[in-house]
């Protein structure tokens, strides 16, 4: 929290988001939770990845973004395993809800379906076999 002015950029680097604030690396490295997915050197650089990137393994909820004003971290190439993790998560869980939905639908669509070809049988059994057989052959040519 203090104004570039009062910063030392040779010792606390700073990052420029394309919303125009700056902060901090070490700062920023805090928020992204940068030790949890990389080994970090002295001067600040990603020396190894720590294991593997998992769906949903992030501690946090939804895309990390711009402190300051919630403003897209894309751009920022330090940042972009993580961003894109986040962003893959949002658009993996948006899939799961609509295509639960959609599953759905068809499912009630299946049961009027399956209603709608069950009601001729119905009364199959009281008929002659002459209008049985009359009842199916209606019901397949409708099909």
């Amino acid at each position: 929290m203090k104004t570039f002015d009062e910063i030392n950029l040779d010792e606390e680097p700073c990052i420029f988001p394309d919303c125009g604030h700056f902060v901090t690396v070490s700062s920023m490295d805090g928020q992204m939770n940068m030790a949890s997915f990389y080994e970090l050197g002295k001067d600040w650089a990603p020396v190894k990845i720590r294991g593997v990137s998992e769906p949903f393994s992030q501690d946090f909820e939804g895309t990390k973004v711009c402190p300051t004003c919630r403003g897209s971290l894309r751009s920022i190439a330090r940042y972009g395993r993580i961003v894109r993790r986040g962003m893959l998560d949002e658009a993996t869980k948006r899939f799961i809800s609509w295509s639960f939905n959609a599953c759905f639908d068809l499912a009630k669509d299946l049961a009027l379906a399956q209603d709608a070809l069950q009601a001729p049988f119905q009364n199959i059994r009281s008929s002659s076999a002459i209008q049985q057989h009359q009842l199916v052959r209606s019901s397949v040519t409708r099909l």
